[in-house]
C-alpha cells in the first residue's frame, strides 16, 4: 500500500514540476505580449504559488523522513541518552519544530543531516518567497527515558 501511495505522490510531483516548467517557459516567451500588466501579474503570482506549494511538499516529505529515521531507535537507559534535534527555520529565527531520538540510534547521523536539509530548505523558502512567521521561540521538548524508550512526558 505504502509503495503505491509513494508512486502516486512521486507521479503527482513530477506532473507538478512539468506544469511549472511549461508555465515558466511560456512566461519567458513573447506569448504574453498582448496580455495586460494585471494578467501578467496574476500569472506570475500563480507560478509563485505553485513553486511555494511544491517546495512546501518537498519539505514536508523531508520532515517525514527525519521523523521516521528518528523513530527507528528510541532505546535508552537514561534521559541523557535521548536527544532533541531542531528542524526548520522560522523567518524571524529559530527552529520550527523538533524531532527526538536516541543517541544510540544507528541512523542518528542521517536524522541530523536530514534535519539540516529541512532547515536549509526552509531558510531558502523564507528568503525566496519573503515569508514571515510567528516570532515565538520553539523550545526543545523535555525528554524522558521510560521503560528504556525515549519519549516526551
Amino acid at each position: 500500500m505504502k509503495c503505491a501511495s509513494r508512486k502516486k505522490s512521486l507521479v503527482a510531483r513530477v506532473l507538478l514540476t512539468a506544469a511549472i516548467a511549461t508555465l515558466l517557459s511560456f512566461a519567458s516567451q513573447d506569448v504574453w505580449a498582448g496580455e495586460s500588466s494585471a494578467a501578467r501579474t496574476e500569472i506570475t503570482m500563480t507560478l509563485k504559488d505553485l513553486q511555494l506549494n511544491q517546495m512546501s511538499s518537498k519539505i514536508k516529505g523531508m520532515v517525514d523522513v527525519a521523523n521516521h529515521l528518528a523513530g527507528l531507535s528510541l532505546k535508552c537507559e537514561a534521559a541523557a541518552d535521548c536527544v532533541a534535534i531542531p528542524m526548520g527555520d522560522r523567518a524571524c529565527g529559530g527552529p520550527n519544530y523538533y524531532t527526538f531520538t536516541s543517541k544510540q540510534n544507528p541512523s542518528l547521523t542521517a536524522v541530523m543531516e536530514t534535519a539540516a536539509l529541512v532547515t536549509k530548505a526552509e531558510k531558502e523558502m523564507n528568503s525566496n518567497f519573503s515569508l514571515f512567521s510567528i516570532c515565538s521561540v520553539e523550545m526543545p521538548p523535555d525528554l524522558t527515558c521510560v521503560e528504556n524508550t525515549c519519549g516526551q512526558p
